[in-house]
């Protein structure tokens, strides 16, 4: 798959179920920045393309 049939894939979710959570829109918006920079693996003790540790304590942390 390609990276713009990814990030569709997440906007596609986006608009057929309803996000209730801000944990779960933190979720989603890293996500989607995984998605456009393609990578496998997430280290958290820096900064990874472009998901940065603070992207994903914003998935934990109001």
């Amino acid at each position: 798959m390609e990276k713009e049939e990814h990030a569709m894939a997440t906007k596609s979710v986006l608009k057929n179920v309803k996000i209730t959570s801000i944990h779960a829109e933190n979720f989603v918006q890293a996500l989607e920045k995984a998605e456009l920079a393609e990578f496998r693996d997430v280290n958290i003790s820096k900064p990874v393309k472009q998901l940065s540790r603070e992207d994903i304590k914003n998935i934990f942390c109001e």
